[in-house]
């Protein structure tokens, strides 16, 4: 076994009920503990470089980013939806940059530092795709309207890799190409719904203003639609990009921003939507932003430190006032803060696939997150006993809020 099943702290600071038909409001004392389920995987790697899910064959793929030395091999880790490891890959003399499952589920895209890869996500035997071009710095790979695009930065050194030229190219009905789309900077790409991609700049000296556009891939090539810079006529305001999301109708995008939270965009515009999502708590930086493909869900990650939670699960309807559940990661148990582009959904919306690190980087966690009963279609509210049953262990994390995460009974010693 190399999972450990942890209960966890259910913790609300008052809980309000309106009495029906009096118009009565009572404030609830602070509930105690409750059960929570958070399955955590320590993960055999030294640094991250993507993850990936398989919903046909619940599977969990998390890569390495070994991209240090160019004969650096790289390290797949593979899991199943409940945190249990199956096997290992090792991609010889070949660092791991950007993984992605195709659309039926039945192959895994590995991007690797000269080439790309397919393996079957039954027997994981591997296939040759396609030599690319050389890569130093870690290319995100994404498969959208049936075609396979990936970043290619061009660097000679790792240390020019955060203003490096990097262009889009794709394997497009079987031949490598350059799409022409490229900027400075680790671009990063991610797929969605209704055959659209995002792609979006990160920061960098060469991009005090960087952009998030949408492309339409339903015509086999990558069509720009809308796109957005942030900053004003200051030059303040710009966007910190270190995640993105498309919404489970592709109606909306998501952006974990460092400096300015968790945007929510119109996704045919990438204007501001009505009503957005309340910041994350004070001191918290985003690093992730996940919708659920089931609609039900968004998850905000974070990096912060102490008890200031580091990851917020909540309903993707912004109206939806539902307090969020709030995840604190700390220590050599959990990790201390969820990861740049580390986190995904199940397909059902039943699990939250989530990547922790700790302060310096150097360890890695799989935390595995079911934030409704499995038995349920929806959200259950939840219940604050006014006492933590025996039976029940208290982890490092918390939730905070109105639905009942999944229990996973375990006897007191």
């Amino acid at each position: 076994m190399n999972t450990a099943h942890r209960s966890g702290r259910l913790a609300a600071t008052a809980l309000v009920t309106a009495l029906a038909g009096t118009g009565l409001t009572v404030a609830a004392a602070p509930a105690a503990h409750a059960a929570a389920s958070d399955a955590v995987a320590k993960l055999p790697i030294s640094s991250f470089s993507a993850l990936a899910v398989d919903n046909v064959h619940q599977r969990v793929f998390v890569a390495d980013s070994n991209v240090g030395y160019y004969q650096n091999s790289g390290t797949i880790a593979v899991y199943d939806f409940d945190g249990e490891r199956l096997t290992t890959i090792t991609t010889n003399q070949q660092h791991v940059s950007g993984l992605a499952v195709s659309a039926d589920g039945s192959k895994l895209w590995v991007g690797l530092r000269e080439r790309v890869e397919a393996y079957d996500t039954v027997t994981y035997q591997r296939t040759f795709v396609a030599s690319v071009s050389s890569d130093t710095c870690g290319r995100d790979v994404a498969e959208s309207g049936g075609q396979l695009y990936m970043t290619a930065p061009q660097a000679q050194y790792s240390s020019d890799c955060p203003t490096a030229t990097t262009h889009v190219d794709g394997i497009v009905n079987g031949l490598y190409a350059r799409t022409g789309w490229n900027d400075s900077g680790d671009l990063l790409l991610e797929a969605g719904a209704g055959d659209r991609m995002l792609m979006g700049q990160p920061l960098n000296a060469k991009a005090p203003n960087p952009f998030v556009t949408v492309f339409d891939t339903s015509g086999g090539s990558l069509v720009r639609n809308a796109a957005r810079r942030f900053a004003d006529s200051d030059g303040k305001g710009a966007l910190n990009l270190k995640d993105m999301a498309l919404s489970a109708d592709g109606s909306k995008v998501a952006l974990a921003d460092a400096s300015a939270g968790t945007r929510l965009l119109n996704s045919d515009d990438l204007s501001d939507a009505v009503a957005g999502y309340q910041p994350l708590p004070a001191g918290a930086a985003a690093s992730a932003v996940a919708f659920s493909g089931d609609g039900t869900y968004i998850a905000r990650g974070a990096a912060a430190s102490g008890s200031t939670p580091d990851l917020l699960v909540q309903p993707a309807d912004p109206a939806d006032a539902t307090t969020p559940l709030e995840f604190v990661f700390e220590g050599s148990l959990d990790g201390d803060r969820v990861v740049p582009r580390g986190m995904e959904w199940s397909a059902d919306g039943s699990r939250l696939f989530t990547v922790t690190t700790n302060a310096t980087g150097s360890q890695y966690w799989l935390h595995v997150i079911q934030p409704r009963p499995s038995s349920t279609t929806s959200a259950s509210p939840a219940t604050f006993p006014t006492a933590p049953p025996r039976r029940w262990r208290a982890s490092r994390w918390r939730c905070a809020g109105g639905w009942r995460p999944t229990a996973r009974p375990r006897r007191s010693p």
